[in-house]
């Protein structure tokens, strides 16, 4: 009795015909857990789209249910070990698209249970990812501008916190700093390994997470909490430019300048092309060109200070 009650679940799951499987990104979308499961033969577990998609692929793709990602699993056999970390034509695993696509980071932490390389990279010669080559899943979830429980999924099953894209130099805590709406991603990134030291750890062209932080104008909360863990706010870049020379071009929130120029030791320095921060803020292009507390405050602190 006990074998024919086992068998009972697969004989409900049989209700898509195979020859109804399609290995597509729609097909995927559309079709109920139970619909997949049933596609999942070994036929249809081996083939590959134009793309070079897997049905694990379009399953994460398609943030299925994770019970569809033990079917595949369980499928596949030994064939698993090929399965999980074969590469769509962009150089990607199903645990990067998972990172970076998909809506549920419990499919994360199936595909690293089920033996995913939490460092596997997008690495195609063919394809330079986001203008990069090198590029991790971490660096994908740290992209994400609320993606802290993707990036902690990841942390939780070894990522390396401290890996830099190969051209960028980019680590995930300076990816996570340009698109941050809240600190929770950077707080996660900081208490699995990246530390303090990353904070002020900067990309090829010297700029460190705090620059990238403001010339993107993220919110003051993400700008506090990198100071409080130790951002430098007098590093400056390979053109001389300082995080307030950032923040007086780009930050819409003029308490983020006032934080900045705070942690500043000289917040009248020129970078290379003899631009100041004062200067800056009073382009055009400064969404705080006509903040008139800010504009005093420079000029007290530039101009009537050095008389």
């Amino acid at each position: 009795m006990k074998s024919l009650f086992c068998l009972a679940p697969a004989i409900l799951v049989m209700s898509t015909p195979l020859e109804a499987c399609e290995l597509t990104a729609s097909f995927f979308s559309a079709t109920d857990a139970n619909d997949l499961i049933a596609c999942m033969d070994d036929t249809f577990i081996h083939q590959r789209d134009d793309d070079l998609s897997s049905v694990l692929h379009l399953a994460i793709a398609a943030s299925v249910d994770p019970s569809v990602i033990d079917a595949i699993h369980a499928a596949a056999g030994t064939y698993w070990p090929d399965l999980v970390e074969q590469q769509t034509a962009k150089g990607a695993t199903a645990l990067h698209i998972a990172a970076q696509n998909s809506d549920d980071p419990r499919l994360i932490t199936r595909l690293l249970g089920y033996g995913a390389d939490a460092n596997a990279l997008m690495d195609a010669k063919n394809a330079k990812l986001w203008g990069d080559r090198g590029t991790s899943a971490l660096h994908l979830a740290a992209l994400r501008p609320n993606g802290a429980a993707f990036v902690t999924a990841l942390l939780a099953g070894g990522a390396d916190p401290t890996w830099k894209q190969r051209e960028s130099e980019a680590q995930p805590i300076y990816t996570a700093a340009k698109v941050a709406e809240t600190p929770d991603t950077l707080a996660a990134l900081v208490a699995f390994g990246s530390g303090d030291h990353a904070i002020n750890d900067p990309d090829a062209a010297g700029n460190t997470p705090l620059m990238a932080a403001v010339a993107n104008d993220r919110p003051q909360e993400v700008i506090r909490f990198l100071l409080h863990h130790g951002a430098d706010a007098n590093e400056a870049n390979e053109d001389g430019t300082t995080a307030l020379q950032f923040a007086t071009s780009y930050a819409s929130d003029p308490a983020v300048v006032s934080l900045i120029f705070d942690a500043s030791e000289d917040p009248c320095v020129a970078d290379e092309s003899g631009r100041t921060a004062q200067q800056l803020l009073m382009l055009e292009a400064s969404p705080l060109r006509h903040d008139k507390a800010l504009t005093r405050r420079f000029h007290e602190t530039c101009i009537e200070a050095v008389k």
